[in-house]
């Protein structure tokens, strides 16, 4: 066997139990000999997480007084010369991650206003408007999609192209909806909204339950712990002498994750509540833990390296508790309104990173470290309901590819001013984008797929901004990588 062929395998690893049962477990290099398991690079993984209706700026970012010119209207301070909280949003869940994340400004998305829910993929405008829920971007592609079928990114077929989490429970005029999509991919003319899971019993099944038919399984063996399927197989691994001290903790943090998670799921049967009298919010923390539980693992065991998150605020009745009407409103009540919502979806966010800054890799960095993670929205500053702006805060450096630590302001002085605001054009949002997928390994020709370079929606909406060619400056910036953001 090659060592091509070991890496692939170890990557691939599954333990073994009665029936046919397979389990998925992380790579364990210290069994490959230390020769190939010191050539075996640490894989990119890619997490885009969502959320709705925009920031308020007061609320959202840091002080940057005392920042530096690092590059042409490109600003730069670090994070850890910030004295209190990064953020009124980002606030103390994420400071231990100071050095590990990155806030960006001034990136503008060069569509029209609204809720086009996929944008923060797709940098498009959707053919039907923002708020239908059907209707598709004008530029039917979304960087999770793209990634998913890129030779250079998935140079061997995964167990799973992409988990695409919506763990949503809500109300939308009495009628209870799950979580909805924002993956696209356009094949042979007919465009696509990619499938998500909203129950995390479900996918703990799907992904972590057996790779092979079983026919007329026990029932018994359905409520058993996965990692006890597999008991046998476990301990003859957990005891190989070959098998390292570090890979030996990693192998028993794995199980017990698992183990943890399962439990969890069983106790709580809270996923399958589809009554009208579920506790939303009481609820909401322990699932939206099991699905960032499930993504975790799943990113860790290298089932998949691509994951989506959405995370909505409900409340107890299951009701959105004036989270889109306040985004429209503008003042300190709102803004402390806002706070709140946005404050506990970005405890979820801190709550993902940090898990997944837990687990230690075999090259000597952590899953998050490997990893390039985006939480954005459809809109930039809440109140005006435009794409000027976007709050975007990034987290990893994706093998050392992004910067991170630092926030970056990219709003330029000599821009072209909005003829109903005064409001600048800064870069555009789609450079974002373009550096991410560059951060993964692609190159232009596997992002650009439309009708000429670059990713995304490059519309001019002269009506919206000043004429004078306000967008010509972009015209040579399609291919373009963030400043100081890149590292490349």
């Amino acid at each position: 066997m090659t060592d091509r062929s070991k890496r692939r395998l170890a990557r691939r690893a599954f333990l073994r139990g009665a029936g046919g049962f397979a389990l998925a477990i992380p790579f364990l290099p210290s069994l490959l000999g230390s020769r190939v398991a010191a050539d075996a690079s640490a894989p990119r993984r890619f997490v885009g997480v969502f959320s709705l209706n925009g920031q308020f700026d007061a609320n959202w970012h840091p002080d940057m007084s005392g920042a530096s010119m690092v590059a042409p209207n490109t600003l730069a301070k670090p994070l850890s010369e910030l004295g209190g909280p990064v953020s009124n949003i980002v606030g103390a869940p994420f400071d231990a991650l100071r050095d590990k994340i990155t806030l960006l400004r001034g990136l503008d998305g060069l569509t029209d206003t609204g809720h086009n829910r996929s944008f923060p993929l797709t940098a498009s405008t959707h053919t039907g408007g923002g708020m239908e829920r059907g209707s598709a971007p004008f530029f039917p592609y979304s960087v999770d999609a793209v990634l998913e079928r890129a030779p250079s990114f998935y140079t061997t077929p995964p167990a799973l192209g992409a988990m695409r989490l919506s763990p949503m429970l809500r109300r939308y005029n009495g009628e209870l909806r799950a979580g909805e999509s924002f993956s696209w991919w356009t094949e042979g003319g007919v465009t696509t909204r990619l499938p998500v899971q909203s129950d995390a019993e479900v996918v703990f099944n799907q992904v972590f339950g057996s790779s092979e038919p079983v026919e007329g399984p026990d029932p018994r063996e359905r409520q058993q712990l996965v990692i006890d399927r597999v008991k046998e197989d476990f301990d003859r691994l957990r005891e190989n002498p070959r098998l390292g001290g570090e890979d030996r903790e990693r192998l028993s943090n794995y199980a017990d994750h698992l183990r943890d998670l399962q439990t969890r799921l069983a106790a709580a049967g809270r996923i399958s509540c589809t009554g009208p009298d579920v506790a939303y919010v009481e609820d909401a923390e322990a699932m939206y833990e099991d699905h960032i539980d499930l993504l975790v693992a799943a990113l860790a065991c290298g089932l998949t390296r691509i994951g989506t998150l959405f995370i909505k605020h409900v409340r107890a009745d299951g009701e959105e508790a004036g989270f889109h009407s306040n985004s429209h409103l503008s003042g300190p009540e709102a803004e402390r309104t806002s706070a709140g919502h946005n404050g506990w979806i970005a405890e979820r966010v801190a709550q993902l990173l940090t898990k997944m800054d837990a687990i230690v890799e075999p090259d000597g960095n952590t899953l998050l470290d490997n990893s390039l993670v985006l939480w954005g929205n459809e809109l930039g500053d809440g109140g005006s309901h435009g794409q000027l702006d976007m709050p975007m805060l990034l987290a990893g450096s994706a093998c050392g590819r992004i910067r991170t630590g630092v926030a970056i302001d990219y709003r330029s002085e000599e821009g072209v001013t909005w003829t109903t605001g005064g409001r600048r054009l800064d870069r555009p949002y789609n450079m974002l984008l373009t550096t991410a997928m560059a951060a993964m390994g692609l190159s232009p020709g596997e992002w650009e797929l439309g009708d000429g370079p670059g990713f995304g929606d490059y519309q001019k909406l002269g009506h919206r901004y000043a004429k004078g060619g306000g967008w010509d400056r972009y015209a040579s910036a399609h291919r373009d990588m963030l400043p100081h953001l890149w590292v490349g």
